[in-house]
């Protein structure tokens, strides 16, 4: 309640919306489907030692970036993310390299959360995808099926995403 009264006296209010809980929800099924699939790439290569290890310097990272967030968000108290910060910390220049290197950000790990979800239908209804050709890359097989659902999803988000856009 009090962080209500917080949020209205800095004329700030939640906007989070069903398409926006949609989407949370979606990124931490497939953040889930990506740390399946790298934990269990971690542990046959480098082994529950190197896996600690990079876990705990991936936690350091996290924790130095949500520092950094921290102090921007108290001296910056608006709604946004890193653009909108860096833009009235740092003005437009730092903002726009900000917002490039995001964007590059989302489009490399890309590909690797929409791999994820064949991993994810496997756990659930088991190798229902895996049909079609199939060829080998860094030893995984990949089948039809599978860069299919991968490919759907990838379009039906991209048209709900483009269909709550011109709603609104």
């Amino acid at each position: 309640m009090q962080s209500d009264n917080i949020e209205n006296e800095k004329g700030l209010n939640s906007y989070i919306s069903a398409i926006g809980a949609f989407a949370i929800a979606l990124g931490t099924l497939l953040g889930y489907g990506s740390l399946v699939s790298t934990s269990n790439y971690y542990l046959l290569q480098a082994g529950p030692v190197g896996t600690m290890l990079g876990i705990c310097l991936g936690v350091v990272v996290m924790l130095i970036i949500a520092k950094n967030y921290d102090f921007l968000m108290t001296r910056y108290p608006d709604c946004g993310g890193a653009y909108s910060f860096s833009k009235k910390a740092y003005g437009y220049d730092h903002a726009f390299i900000t917002g490039w290197f995001l964007a590059s950000t989302y489009l490399a790990v890309l590909w690797f959360n929409l791999a994820s979800i064949p991993l994810l239908a496997s756990n659930f209804i088991g190798n229902f995808f895996q049909f079609g050709f199939k060829y080998t890359i860094y030893g995984y097989d990949v089948f039809l099926g599978e860069a299919l659902i991968s490919s759907l999803t990838l379009i039906f988000i991209c048209w709900i995403l483009a269909k709550y856009k011109l709603a609104n």
